[in-house]
């Protein structure tokens, strides 16, 4: 019923996403430009990324997984199809990893090796387990139809999986966000052989087989996955999508930004917009330059590959958006992906 409740939502709001229709009656408005704005600012492109494997050093069952590869794997198959990144090839950074370690031990350190990568993911494995459960069989009679029903008995196979996540910054090796990672993958499947003498224990790892440590790995994918807004969130913003346009018809505005189909931006999405100005200081007096949220707009149906068009519905803060403010993406946790993710097909 829950699936059902939200698979609906999904679709509502799926079907609330703005489109723009007769898009040439919209006219083109003045807009002013931010004096903040360069065009070195403009011409950056998404942080360059490179993912090291997760340190499994600790858990013999993350070890015999390979889970350290296999999380490093996933996590570059989250980040290639959200097009937030780009990825660099782990190959060319082969002392990353011990670095990474080296700098962990000591609380400070950097790298000294290609500095191709603005940063660096990996992560620590802190528990992978996994277990067995034998469910007996069940039998109901339904006393109006004078039927019985019968479930089988089956065995239940749950894998486990919980670390963090931690990004650095490169070459200084500081960490710029740590992200908790839970997973839990299960697996059942009918008793034909009886293994109730293992009942609700956990399995040692020499018990175990391919397909259980595939388990495993498939723990942490889910716990990537039920992070994944997250994740995305912290990537989204660092990419940001410049303002370049402004045009209204009616009581409707929209603006043009520098982000399309090639940052994977989808009708509906929700962006915040910034502006930048200078605060000062009161004790220092030192003037720094600080990123202002101004409120939220929603992507529209016009897409290209490097542009689209977002609708601002708020007309005091359409008034307020300047040529060179700028948008990040926020991404919202998908509740039905994750509620389903959790057990096997």
């Amino acid at each position: 019923m829950r699936i059902i409740f939200i698979s609906v939502l999904l679709l509502f709001v799926a079907n609330c996403a703005p489109k723009i229709k007769n898009f040439n009656q919209y006219i083109k408005q003045p807009i002013l430009k931010s004096e903040y704005i360069t065009k070195e600012a403009f011409e950056r492109d998404k942080p360059n990324i490179v993912i090291a494997n997760f340190n499994n050093r600790d858990n013999e069952i993350a070890r015999k997984a390979n889970l350290g590869n296999s999380m490093a794997v996933a996590l570059e198959n989250l980040l290639g199809s959200s097009k937030l990144v780009k990825l660099q090839d782990r190959r060319a950074f082969k002392n990353l990893e011990k670095e990474i370690a080296l700098a962990e031990l000591k609380q400070t350190g950097s790298y000294d090796g290609p500095v191709e990568a603005d940063y660096a993911v990996s992560g620590e494995v802190s528990i992978a387990d996994y277990q067995y459960k034998f469910i007996a069989e069940r039998i109901s009679y339904n006393a109006k139809k004078g039927e019985v029903y019968r479930v089988p008995a089956q065995h239940k196979y749950i894998a486990t999986f919980s670390g963090n996540l931690k990004i650095y910054e490169l070459p200084s090796l500081k960490i710029y966000e740590v992200v908790p990672l839970k997973g839990k993958k299960i697996r059942t499947e009918d008793a034909i052989v009886n293994r109730s003498w293992l009942f609700n224990t956990t399995i040692d790892s020499s018990m175990m087989k391919k397909e259980d440590f595939e388990l495993v790995q498939k723990a942490g994918e889910v716990a990537l996955t039920k992070n994944k807004h997250l994740i995305q969130n912290i990537f989204s913003n660092l990419r940001k999508g410049y303002i370049l346009e402004k045009r209204a018809k009616g009581n409707k505005t929209i603006f043009k930004i520098s982000l399309g189909k090639n940052s994977a931006l989808k009708n509906g999405q929700k962006v915040k917009i910034y502006t930048v100005t200078e605060v000062e200081n009161p004790i220092t007096e030192e003037i720094k330059k600080e990123n202002i949220e101004l409120g939220m707009a929603t992507v529209t149906d016009k897409i290209s590959e490097q542009y689209a068009w977002i609708l601002v519905k708020d007309a005091k803060l359409a008034a307020r958006i300047r040529i060179g403010d700028f948008v990040t993406v926020t991404y919202k946790k998908d509740y039905l992906n994750n509620l389903l993710s959790t057990y096997t097909d």
